[in-house]
């Protein structure tokens, strides 16, 4: 069985990408994934929301990987955008990172946050992740 994701109707619906309820299938194992920011893997820190947001994604893929799940096994993601002027770059990756992970399949629940900043001076964004692992 797979995780489940859907939004009731009994409230309003999400104001932008993501599922408003996701269930895990009974018997999955829950797993936290640390924050993961726009570093790549050689170390060297993306430049700008987009491309941090990119290389965020892409280092929680990985980390599905090594746990033995996909992006399909995702429950929650929680965001955090530095300053407004961020959110716009960090939209742009996520759609194009759920269309890539997703398809027509709803999205994760999601909880995004504008903060004042991160652990390194130049970090823009990070993403941490809840998975039902198979």
């Amino acid at each position: 069985m797979a995780v489940q994701r859907w939004n009731p109707e009994t409230v309003a619906a999400p104001a932008s990408s993501y599922s408003m309820v996701a269930r895990a299938p009974q018997g999955a194992t829950i797993v936290q994934l640390a924050g993961q920011v726009g570093i790549t893997p050689e170390g060297d820190l993306e430049e700008g929301a987009e491309a941090q947001a990119l290389a965020a994604f892409s280092n929680i893929e990985r980390l599905l990987a090594a746990v033995g799940a996909t992006p399909a096994d995702l429950l929650h993601l929680r965001t955090y955008v530095v300053g407004r002027e961020a959110l716009a770059g960090f939209r742009s990756a996520r759609e194009a990172t759920y269309a890539r992970w997703f398809g027509v399949d709803p999205p994760p629940t999601h909880t995004l946050l504008v903060v004042a900043g991160l652990s390194g001076e130049d970090m823009l964004v990070e993403v941490e992740a809840l998975v039902a692992t198979p």
